[in-house]
């Protein structure tokens, strides 16, 4: 079992997600925002951050380049979440998988096992 932070806007994709997670037998705190998903990583510790790219305030590529600097969090491996061919990818952020919506419980569950395993 994981401890994952899942960050996501929407309410009901974040619900979702985080259901197809926890049948997983992951722990998945949840996060609204950017700054929501910064202040989480700077109190908890996380195996894996699963973020959205297009977030309210912090994009996702910024929460992944602001979590580098952050002690305790800067190894977590990230998987963006994203629209399909909408977002690409910028060179000064590393990330350990990406999944594209709309996606299915076991494309989400593998791209976070992966990103786990491989990190």
């Amino acid at each position: 079992m994981a401890r994952m932070l899942l960050v996501e806007d929407d309410g009901d994709s974040r619900r979702l997600m985080g259901r197809f997670l926890r049948r997983s037998g992951h722990a998945v705190d949840e996060a609204a925002t950017g700054a929501d998903a910064l202040a989480a990583l700077a109190h908890e510790s996380y195996d894996l951050v699963l973020v959205d790219v297009r977030l309210p305030d912090i994009d996702g590529f910024e929460v992944v380049r602001r979590k580098r600097d952050m002690t305790g969090a800067a190894e977590t491996p990230v998987v963006m979440v994203t629209v399909e061919d909408e977002d690409i990818l910028p060179a000064d952020v590393s990330v350990a998988g990406w999944v594209a919506k709309p996606f299915t419980s076991r494309e989400l569950r593998g791209a976070a096992e992966q990103a786990l395993v491989h990190g």
